[in-house]
């Protein structure tokens, strides 16, 4: 397991033995899995990132292509790439690809899968950061607002609450998955959940726990 990290809200790398307590969970092990195939690899080793084998320093700039027209992307990734930036970070909003239950949307300018597309194309690495609580001054922190009609606690692990968010993640992750590093794609990271350090309470609260340890399960 110690090929696990995550990264905490202030930045500090931690083990995966507290894990918990943090937000952004690396998927190195994940992303590593079909590394005999492809020859690609990206890890955490001595509390240094390893990507193919050599040493990287991951530079990244935040980019959200829920607030760019489609038609800027490319430029705006070769804006950031220019000031020597080698990774791009972005939200994924849940109300963004599911206005109603059910419908998903993945098209046009919402079409996520295009994103990923550019970023490869001009050589950049992306930190996906998949909520399903995001927050980033988004409404509802992306939560989408047709969840207030049911009858769930949002952001622990309740039987209602998680339901839904299966649902939803098992639509965001197949189209994921073939965009990770290890599949020949740009994605190196994933987080799960933001700032739940300042919400929840993994350490005393048995459902907080359980519920971040489930997004690490399925992500």
């Amino acid at each position: 397991s110690r090929g696990l990290f995550c990264l905490c809200s202030d930045y500090c790398a931690t083990p995966l033995r507290t894990m918990v307590p943090c937000l952004l969970v690396t998927l190195c092990m994940l992303f590593s899995l079909s590394w005999e195939a492809t020859g690609r690899s990206f890890v955490l080793h001595n509390d240094s990132f390893v990507k193919d084998g050599q040493i990287v320093q991951v530079r990244s700039a935040e980019i959200h292509y829920s607030r760019v027209p489609r038609a800027y992307w490319k430029d705006r990734l070769q804006r950031l790439q220019a000031m020597g930036m080698n990774a791009i970070a972005t939200y994924v909003p849940w109300n963004y690809h599911e206005e109603t239950e059910g419908n998903f949307d993945f098209q046009g300018e919402r079409d996520l899968l295009h994103f990923f597309k550019t970023a490869h194309i001009l050589g950049l690495m992306v930190l996906l950061r998949a909520g399903p609580y995001m927050c980033g001054e988004w409404e509802f922190g992306g939560l989408p607002a047709w969840i207030l009609n049911k009858s769930v606690t949002i952001r622990t692990f309740e039987p209602n609450y998680i339901a839904l968010v299966d649902k939803y993640w098992g639509k965001l992750l197949g189209l994921i998955k073939p965009f990770l590093y290890s599949r020949g794609g740009p994605v190196v990271m994933m987080q799960v959940e933001n700032e739940f350090g300042s919400y929840g309470d993994v350490l005393r609260n048995s459902r907080d726990r359980k519920y971040i340890e489930h997004l690490v399960a399925l992500a």
